[in-house]
């Protein structure tokens, strides 16, 4: 997962769209009866997937929640707060959030919806779930604070729920306790569950990043070790080529960037080559 600034999320979206999504909104607060407002919600579907077009492009086609960028999933827009229901709950539904842009997430299917995967022994997908923190106040209507609700869920639009994830060579991410604070061990635990990050594929390839990162790392190290003996140019040239691709596989367009960045971290001492790598713009 890597931080989506909501600013840039309002970037990408058309002038049309936020207008639509104003008259749309003022029906809804305006609608008297639950049946009315699900009318509405049904009758204006289309504008969130519209919304999704644009969203594809903040993070490059890649799931905001878990990096994989999948020609086979159809990639919904995920409402953060679900907006028919809240599963295990008598909630009718964040309703009201339902056109609201920065209630959007654009997820993968498999984190998106449950999924079960047999062979693999592990299950997930977030649907309508959104459990809170112990210390958390379900808003009920329009007017209650959504600041005391305090999600388990991490929020890939905040970046100290993004900082809280560390990956290593199993793949599945675990809280960083350099930024753990009460209940993040909580959250991050829920967020392995319901956005299915154990699911086998899916910490395959992160773990296939970690061994990639350090096959490259050493090859480079062995580059830069052999220039300095003979100031070789093309040696350089060589090791420079490698160093970048280092760093293109932690920028934030490719897929499991995150990964990489943590393999590159932890090899920040011992290979000059991930220093350089993560030192590059």
């Amino acid at each position: 997962m890597r931080h989506v600034a909501l600013d840039r999320v309002e970037s990408v979206i058309p002038a049309e769209w936020h207008a639509k999504a104003k008259k749309v909104n003022e029906e809804l607060a305006a609608a008297t009866t639950v049946a009315g407002r699900k009318a509405i919600v049904k009758a204006n579907e289309d504008l969130w997937r519209e919304a999704g077009r644009h969203l594809a492009t903040v993070m490059e086609g890649k799931c905001w929640y878990c990096e994989i960028r999948d020609v086979r999933s159809d990639h919904p827009v995920d409402h953060y707060r679900p907006k028919g229901r809240v599963a295990g709950e008598s909630h009718g539904g964040y309703w009201w959030l339902t056109f609201a842009l920065e209630n959007y997430r654009w997820s993968c299917t498999f984190c998106n919806s449950r999924r079960v995967d047999v062979e693999g022994g592990t299950s997930g997908g977030k649907q309508d779930f959104f459990p809170l923190s112990p210390s958390g106040k379900r808003a009920q209507v329009p007017a209650d604070s959504l600041e005391n609700e305090h999600p388990l869920l991490l929020d890939p639009t905040d970046s100290r729920d993004v900082a809280l994830l560390l990956f290593d060579e199993t793949g599945v991410p675990s809280l960083d306790p350099k930024h753990a604070q009460i209940h993040d061990d909580l959250r991050v635990e829920a967020s392995i569950e319901f956005y299915h990050w154990r699911h086998r594929p899916l910490a395959s390839a992160r773990r296939l990043i970690f061994r990639k990162v350090a096959v490259v790392c050493a090859d480079a190290d062995n580059l830069l070790q052999g220039f300095e003996r003979t100031r070789d140019q093309a040696i350089h040239h060589k090791w420079m080529r490698s160093v970048r691709a280092l760093n293109m596989m932690a920028d934030r367009a490719s897929e499991h960037s995150a990964a990489a960045l943590c393999a590159l971290r932890g090899l920040r001492t011992a290979s000059r080559s991930a220093a350089e790598a993560l030192d590059l713009p």
